[in-house]
């Protein structure tokens, strides 16, 4: 080995920063610290550039190095993507990091503009989905969620590492087979399968489903409630809890005044943001999320999944990619409260089903989506990048 190809390896080995990059902190601490608590393992510094809210102490708590950046979430024109660019861009000449990892789209569209800036690090777009941007009618909107992905795809392509959460939207991202050499595909941000295990179920009838999310239309909640409805209607001992908050940066969350029409509703119950959703599951037979899109891998599936819960969803991009019809729940068309309402009443109505499903929920939970296997793979992934990228440099 020449000494120039080993001091071209030992640097890529060295001590390094990864400055991950993402539009809020509370987004980060709900999902990605068992990355940091790897890539520290590793004797990586990590910092961290995002909108700050309230999080601070506890990220640095956890050896984060925080810096705001202004990644408004409900930003969508050019010039607060290029502001914010800029604002990356500095902060990454200022902290000289090895690796920046953008995560959801508005942060890889803003790191995707800060690398024309930055062309020396070494950058990870992981797009978690693509929201309801993927949802969204109209010529601008259908340029943001179906048209600019492909051009930012395509263009970064073999300059950039990729990280999905399903295998679907790569191609969404121009990124067709032949394309595809070294993206990685993980299990979402994974789960603590200490924290959530399975637990015995509460005593029926009735049968208890949840539906742990942000309370937005693309979540479907709408269409929970209507199947459940459906099936008290028809006698049915059935009941419904929604956990979780709307979102006011979400184009479409369902107004405090619906959940509460709902919350009065036989069988129905509105709790809120819980903190404590191994609790929830421990209560509940059955999860519920008729999503309508947008999705990478729901975290709130895989929870519940680790805690041996049989799933109903939807066939979109992300939940099928978690659950298998038939095997650890079912997986019904989009928009169909009756096809929801079909599925919980043969959970209801088929003895030993709701066992057999969660026992294979849990399974699939432990096969790879635990948050250390995940973690591991994306700093593995760091790591087979910034030594590639070493081979290549000129000596």
């Amino acid at each position: 080995m020449s000494k120039t190809t080993a001091e071209s390896l030992s640097e890529a080995t060295a001590a390094r920063t990864v400055l991950f990059v993402i539009n809020v902190d509370w987004f980060f601490v709900s999902h990605f610290l068992p990355f940091v608590a790897e890539a520290r393992r590793r004797g990586y510094r990590c910092c961290l550039a995002c909108e700050i809210t309230g999080e601070r102490a506890r990220l640095e708590a956890a050896g984060v190095e925080v810096f705001p950046l202004a990644l408004s979430r409900g930003a969508r024109s050019l010039g607060s993507f290029w502001r914010a660019a800029r604002g990356l861009a500095r902060l990454i000449e200022a902290q000289a990091p090895q690796v920046v990892h953008a995560i959801g789209l508005e942060a890889v569209t803003t790191a995707a503009l800060g690398r024309l800036w930055s062309p020396r690090a070494q950058f990870v777009f992981a797009p978690t989905g693509l929201g309801y941007a993927a949802l969204r009618s109209g010529l601008r909107a259908r340029a943001l969620g179906r048209v600019f992905p492909m051009v930012l795809g395509r263009s970064s392509a073999g300059r950039v590492g990729w990280i999905f959460e399903n295998e679907d939207d790569p191609a969404t991202f121009g990124l067709v087979r032949k394309r595809r050499q070294g993206i990685l595909i993980v299990g979402g941000a994974g789960v603590d399968l200490e924290a959530f295990r399975p637990t015995e179920f509460p005593a029926r009838p009735p049968l208890r489903v949840a539906q742990v999310s942000r309370m937005i239309r693309s979540k479907g909640p709408d269409l929970a409630v209507e199947a459940v409805a459906a099936l008290r209607r028809a006698g049915h001992p059935v009941e419904l809890t929604l956990v979780g908050d709307p979102d006011a940066f979400n184009p479409h969350p369902v107004p405090q005044t619906t959940l509460q029409q709902w919350n009065d509703m036989a069988g129905v119950r509105w709790t809120g943001r819980q903190q404590d959703i191994p609790a929830v599951w421990a209560s509940h037979h059955v999860a519920c999320l008729p999503s309508r899109g947008g999705e990478g891998l729901p975290k709130s599936l895989i929870e519940a999944a680790a805690c041996g819960r049989a799933i109903v969803t939807t066939d979109v991009p992300g939940c099928r990619a978690l659950v298998r019809d038939g095997i650890e729940g079912f997986v019904v068309p989009t928009e169909s409260a009756e096809a929801l309402a079909a599925a919980l009443r043969r959970l209801l109505d088929t003895p030993g089903l709701l066992e057999n499903m969660g026992h294979a929920a849990r399974q699939r939970a432990v096969s790879g989506y635990s948050d250390r296997q995940v973690a591991a793979s994306v700093v593995d992934y760091y790591e087979h990048l910034l030594a590639a990228a070493a081979k290549r440099r000129p000596s």
